[in-house]
């Protein structure tokens, strides 16, 4: 698989109880992700950090690539968008997203997320699990879907990484804080 890879096939399976995601890309190459499905309102204390220990983590720009693009008066709709965020020393999450950005007050929306994939270059991963999926943008606050990964590089460190989309205010963007 070359870096920056997008799966041409996905099949999603359940193994003992869990989403197993097996994507298969076009030089032949397989990955096998299991995906843990969301389980409500994400709480840093279970990574052992506190609400400000998880918000200082280093911030990097993502990227968002590969939209297939459906426009009418007063909406763009996006399917099938490849979500991506590296820190560039070998952390990279992915997934593939939906999302609608509707022109007016608060009606933006992510409709889909799927497909969470990593790669740990010099470092050892958990599986990447679904933290928050807010579907509905509101007065308060943008859609967003996030998904994250506990990393550790054995003997020197080790953090927790975590990939949003947000979308709001007629504009999506992606960050990775590690």
């Amino acid at each position: 698989m070359l870096s920056g890879s997008v799966p041409v096939e996905t099949v999603s399976t359940r193994q003992d109880g869990n989403q197993v995601d097996t994507a298969l890309f076009s030089d032949g190459s397989v990955t096998r992700t299991l995906v843990q499905e969301e389980s409500g309102a994400f709480d840093p204390s279970a990574l052992g950090m506190s609400e400000e220990e998880f918000s200082a983590m280093a911030s990097y720009n993502g990227s968002i690539k590969s939209c297939k693009v459906f426009s009418g008066t007063g909406f763009a709709r996006r399917e099938d968008c490849a979500v991506s965020g590296s820190n560039g020393a070998g952390i990279k999450l992915g997934f593939i997203a939906d999302y609608t950005l509707v022109q007016g007050a608060y009606n933006d929306k992510i409709t889909a997320r799927h497909t969470a994939y990593q790669q740990c270059n010099g470092a050892v991963c958990d599986a990447p699990a679904w933290n928050r999926w807010v579907k509905e943008e509101s007065a308060s606050r943008s859609a967003m879907v996030s998904m994250t990964t506990r990393w550790e590089v054995v003997g020197v460190s080790s953090g927790t990484a975590e990939l949003r989309l947000i979308v709001g205010k007629n504009v999506a963007s992606a960050r990775l804080s590690v």
